[in-house]
């Protein structure tokens, strides 16, 4: 070709180049560029070998002297999380976690119980904050003597300038950690806040700690602006301190502080985590000096004993670098915060019909909403729920086989739907219809999710199960202990999964030789990082053990290495799950199944409890006990007061004013007064509307809480609180109302370990209106086999997008006929 035609060719491939790259669901979003990957493990085992070297009895982490230091155990429960280690890898011969060292010692050092002049600090509050989430442990219930330390902070927030402690301009330290501290465990932040903070910044784009320690400082304002989910890394002010940063950093990659004769390990590990943090590489051309990047600047400083620092190395220094090398900012490390944000990216992506995409996806998106504890019809777009889009696609859907109706009544009746009576048609007698009593199966008799779906569905259904089906699922297990998901696709752990739930929902004992068969299995073909090679996989293994009540800690590795935090190194920044790296595009499936697993939930599904009930709560500040009330609804919603009256309790108003709510009143020469709110998932919101104008819908608490009048803005309750255990049975939670997560969500016990939220023994109500009353003090791999990981023909869709081949195909063609008519005919 002519240099004419080669320089056409050129513009015409860089046109397409520009034209593809901005198309939509090629990579609809950002991911996690830097990430455990591309560091070498071997350089992080060295690393967490030191700080075993370092750990006391009390479970504590030297720093300076020989005794355990909090911050250093701060740091190292932080970089445990990060680096997706359980936080027993790091255990005292006592058997004493860094978690447990905070637990006894935290409280002292946040209230700075040493020195000359104690009080409470709200920078160490933040700090330990954020340890707490990391360890998943209860921010409002945490220590010796618990302490709620979201409640601890956000009282010391000044709301009329915007500050938290005693932060100025000149030290932002108290305002930056706080936001980091209560964002760790998902708590609001107001917009005042990060105002403040913003206008903190220093002309160069820098903050300041009191001390000087500009670059310090510096990213940690970063990173608390965008874990305040107000700002977003186009900010201008989170772009010029990426500009001092940058204008800052050595010819080797790293920063050199002050004080350093060197790079720094904490000053540069901290830095990594704010580029993370606004989604940035550090390999990233922008990053590299002199051919160095910052990730290669860190492992310089790590020595023979696996510390890494420089003249000032130790165990803080070692811990803060390996945050660095993570890769994952320290205010996003614990399992109430991921699912947030994974959630978020779910309900963000409901399409305008109400659905996911496909019915088999929606109803993946059905069973995590179920597991996290809310109404799935709650979630609505254009006031179409998921059921109406079920609903709309079900004749196209119940064409796919057995296992597309199995799952179709699990989706059903976890949310509380009834499969025997849906859109006309009893889809449980459908079910059964696909059994062929002469070959003793559903459907094909070599398809295990055939089998185990269909009985699946049968039991969350109360359905008798035929004996045949059961017979043929264990048949269908091989010699090694493994499932297929049909003939000839090859054995996999999440076939193997699925079968064992499907036996243990037919009443097959766990001691029964098919389910142990399975388990060894399983066991077998885990990988040494804990998990099962992908996120898919990895949750329907975890949904297994949910469904055998096994802690997931259980299965820790040789190595010590655990399945839930290998799950959670598949999420992506933006909230998605890949189902592995080597597919880094948002895969819905792989999300939804990760929530279930993280949720304790499994395809063992039970209705929950489908009668309208909210809660009210009367708490009269410390003049007596909270009272926690259950009230069954006998309309789709009610007013405030129409739900007051309803409880039970003697209620004295006048003129539309409470006075007295069982006896309480007010003492004070008339100070108080029954001020009136409702639980929004995470912390209590003011009612700007009296009782009688509000709206109070199933699956919604109220609280009356008596306080003062001279106190303006009037402060909340000080506790968190869970609508299922007020009414003591599984209630499912109103996203309108009650749209976020908390810790209480998730986990029950004060270990730290995950644990299966059990529901109490319902109580005896009365209907419709009427419950009894609760009184309560205020607490509160690898292998050679193949796999078909499509799973339903709906799902297809999800797995691949044709749109960029389809393009790629017509460019092609278009080429091709440019150049011959151009060129080659022209010449012939």
């Amino acid at each position: 070709m002519t240099k004419t035609v080669l320089k056409t060719v050129f513009i015409i491939f860089s046109l397409f180049a520009l034209f593809t790259l901005s198309l939509p669901g090629v990579i609809a979003n950002p991911i996690q560029k830097h990430s455990r990957q591309e560091i070498p493990q071997t350089h992080i085992e060295r690393a967490f070998a030191y700080l075993k070297t370092q750990l006391n009895q009390d479970g504590g982490i030297r720093w300076i002297e020989e005794t355990s230091s909090v911050p250093a155990t701060i740091r190292t429960v932080l970089a445990l999380a990060a680096n997706h280690y359980p936080q027993d890898y790091l255990q005292s011969p006592s058997g004493k976690l860094p978690s447990d060292f905070l637990s006894v010692s935290g409280y002292d050092w946040v209230n700075k119980s040493d020195s000359e002049a104690p009080a409470f600090n709200v920078a160490r509050a933040g700090q330990l904050l954020t340890a707490i989430a990391a360890a998943n442990n209860n921010p409002r219930h945490f220590g010796e003597d618990p302490v709620d330390y979201i409640y601890e902070i956000t009282s010391r927030y000044d709301l009329t300038t915007g500050v938290y402690g005693t932060a100025t301009v000149d030290n932002v330290t108290d305002q930056v950690w706080a936001i980091l501290g209560l964002s760790a465990n998902h708590a609001p932040i107001p917009t005042e806040a990060v105002d403040w903070l913003t206008d903190a910044q220093d002309d160069d784009g820098s903050w300041n700690d009191g001390f000087g320690g500009f670059l310090d400082m510096t990213p940690l304002a970063v990173m608390a602006l965008m874990a305040s989910d107000h700002d977003n890394a186009n900010l201008t002010e989170i772009q010029n301190a990426i500009d001092f940063l940058k204008n800052n950093q050595q010819n080797n990659g790293g920063w050199q502080t002050q004080w350093d004769s060197t790079t720094n390990a904490n000053t540069t590990g901290m830095i990594l985590q704010a580029i993370s943090a606004i989604g940035e590489n550090p390999l990233d051309e922008s990053w590299l000096r002199e051919g160095s990047d910052p990730l290669q600047a860190l492992l310089t400083l790590l020595k023979e004993n696996g510390m890494i620092g420089g003249e000032y190395g130790n165990a803080y220094s070692t811990a803060e670098a390996l945050l660095g090398l993570s890769g994952q900012p320290l205010y996003a490390l614990g399992y109430v915060k991921r699912a947030s944000h994974a959630f978020d990216y779910i309900i963000e992506n409901q399409g305008s019909d109400g659905g996911w995409g496909a019915v088999g996806q929606t109803m993946d998106v059905i069973l995590a909403l179920r597991a996290a504890g809310w109404d799935p019809d709650s979630i609505t777009k254009n006031k179409i729920s998921p059921s109406d889009y079920i609903v709309t696609n079900l004749d196209s859907y119940l064409e796919n086989g057995p296992d597309a109706l199995g799952k179709l009544i699990l989706g059903l009746v976890a949310s509380g739907e009834n499969p025997k009576m849906f859109a006309g048609k009893n889809l449980v007698t459908m079910l059964l219809e696909t059994y062929d009593p002469n070959v003793n199966a559903f459907g094909d008799a070599e398809n295990t999710w055939h089998q185990a779906m269909a009985i699946l569905g049968l039991a969350a259904a109360d359905e008798e199960i035929p004996e045949g089906a059961i017979d043929t699922l264990k048949t269908l297990q091989k010699e090694n202990g493994g499932w297929e998901y049909a003939a000839g696709t090859g054995i996999w752990p999440d076939n193997t999964a699925i079968a064992i739930q499907a036996l243990l929902a037919a009443n097959v004992s766990r001691d029964d030789p098919s389910i142990q068969m399975g388990l060894a299995y399983i066991n077998e073909m885990q990988s040494q990082d804990g998990g099962w090679g992908d996120s898919s996989t990895t949750a329907f293994v975890l949904m297994a053990l949910n469904a055998l009540g096994e802690s997931s800690s259980d299965w820790n590795t040789e190595k010590n290495f655990s399945p839930l935090p290998d799950l959670l190194s598949f999420q992506k920044t933006n909230g998605a799950f890949v189902f592995s790296w080597d597919y880094p595009d948002d895969n819905l499936m792989g999300t939804t199944a990760s929530l279930l697993a993280l949720f304790d939930g499994s395809y063992m599904v039970t209705p929950p409890e489908t009668k309208p009930y909210a809660a009210l709560i009367i708490d009269p500040n410390q003049q007596g006990k909270i009272i926690k009330r259950c009230v069954a609804l006998d309309e789709n919603s009610v007013s405030g007061m129409t739900l007051l009256d309803s409880s039970g309790l003697n209620v004295d108003s006048e003129g539309g004013f409470i006075n007295t709510i069982e006896g309480f009143n007010n003492p004070n020469d008339d100070t108080l007064y029954w001020s009136y709110w409702y639980w929004d998932g995470r912390e209590w919101q003011f009612y700007e509307t009296g009782a009688a104008q509000t709206e109070v819908v199933p699956g919604s608490i109220q609280a009356w809480y008596l306080t003062s009048w001279e106190e303006f803005p009037s402060k909340p309750p000080s506790y968190g609180t869970n609508l299922s255990e007020i009414c003591g049975t599984a209630v499912l939670k109103n996203y309108q109302v009650q749209s976020y997560l908390n810790y209480g969500d998730l986990f029950r016990s004060q270990d730290g370990n995950f644990n299966k939220q059990d529901s109490q023994q319902s109580p005896q109500m009365t209907e419709p209106s009427l419950t009894e009353s609760f009184v309560t003090e205020t607490p509160e791999t690898t292998g050679e086999q193949t796999r078909n990981e499509t799973r339903f023909e709906d799902e297809e869709a999800e797995q691949f997008n044709p749109l960029p081949l389809v393009i790629i195909a017509t460019f092609g063609i278009l080429l091709a006929v440019f150049i011959y008519f151009k060129y080659i005919r022209k010449q012939a």
